[in-house]
């Protein structure tokens, strides 16, 4: 009976995700009822995420007024090539900053593939297919491959991403996870360089253990900003590298340098290093949004692909839905 209500009591947490639900005193009680039988809700610190998280609003004051042009970058392998396509297709018509190109880096080898399966995509002139070797020197590689080659790839979308924005030359680059399908149009950034930024519930400690051994400027988190899709400011980008001397091999040296060898997810190089340092540096220019994303099982995009009713019932409680490779 304890498991069993303990289950009902996370889904009706879960519920709170949603776009039009903001939790209340009833959610808080609950939650203290939760933490009797379970001890990961007894971390007030978590209880002050998922409240700050679900209480965002959806819609934000950001100006509409001449809104500026943004890039999508998005880093694929051929497993996430049947999410892709509508990734890019909802990067264009959710955004509503006018979208000058979309560049998807791939490995190598895959890039041939890459361009035959969206070779009838109706905006294939604005993709730019990207091969990996050409973002990162072969230093990078090697140094993935010697230090932790059991997160190769996990390592090296964060760092492909990294070395792409500090040559870049767009302004304002929207970075989304491949497996992640966007559901409501949402304007990032408006002609003042405000953005917007959505919290997240989980903060993974290591993460800023790292940044704090980085600079002083990194301070310990009360929330967290792994959203699956951010717009990043370039300049600010290349400014926060200045403490790696702007190379991403020598931020790659110092995280593996400081990290566990055990740790399953060491370091992030990509959403929290640019999340924490607004939220500190530039807090003026940053616009709290409700995240509302809803994980799914690999298996279910078929469905959600081929059905316009569970698209609508999705769009009309969640800003996005994520098809994880690892969630089967």
């Amino acid at each position: 009976m304890v498991k069993i209500n303990g289950q009902l009591l996370d889904q009706y947490f879960q519920k709170y995700d949603e776009i039009s639900r903001k939790p209340g005193i009833v959610v808080f009680i609950a939650w203290l009822l939760r933490a009797l039988i379970n001890d990961n809700y007894r971390d007030l610190r978590k209880l002050q995420r998922y409240f700050f998280s679900n209480r965002c609003n959806s819609s934000s004051d950001l100006s509409n007024i001449s809104l500026p042009e943004i890039e999508i970058l998005i880093v694929s392998k051929k497993e996430d090539f049947i999410v892709l396509r509508k990734s890019v297709e909802s990067a264009l018509s959710m955004s509503l900053n006018p979208i000058k190109k979309i560049s998807i880096i791939v490995p190598d080898l895959e890039l041939n593939s890459c361009k035959e399966y969206l070779k009838d995509f109706v905006h294939h002139k604005k993709i730019n297919f990207i091969p990996e070797k050409s973002v990162l020197t072969h230093e990078v590689f090697e140094l993935i491959n010697s230090k932790r080659p059991d997160k190769f790839g996990w390592i090296l979308q964060q760092v492909l991403v990294a070395s792409y924005l500090l040559d870049s030359k767009s302004d304002y680059i929207l970075v989304l996870d491949a497996d992640t399908i966007l559901l409501r149009p949402k304007i990032w950034v408006d002609k003042h360089s405000r953005q917007l930024l959505m919290p997240t519930q989980e903060l993974h400690k290591p993460y800023y253990d790292f940044l704090c051994s980085s600079s002083s400027v990194y301070k310990h988190p009360r929330n967290s900003f792994m959203s699956h899709h951010l717009l990043i400011q370039t300049r600010i980008f290349v400014e926060i590298f200045g403490m790696y001397s702007g190379s991403v091999l020598n931020a790659l040296q110092k995280a593996f340098e400081f990290s566990s060898q055990t740790e399953n997810s060491p370091f992030d190089l990509k959403y929290e290093i640019y999340s924490q340092y607004m939220l500190i540096k530039y807090p003026e220019l940053i616009v709290f949004s409700k995240w509302a994303n809803l994980s799914l099982t690999r298996s279910d995009f078929t469905r959600f692909n081929s059905s316009d009713v569970i698209k609508d019932s999705l769009t009309q409680r969640y800003n996005s839905a994520s098809f994880h490779s690892w969630n089967t």
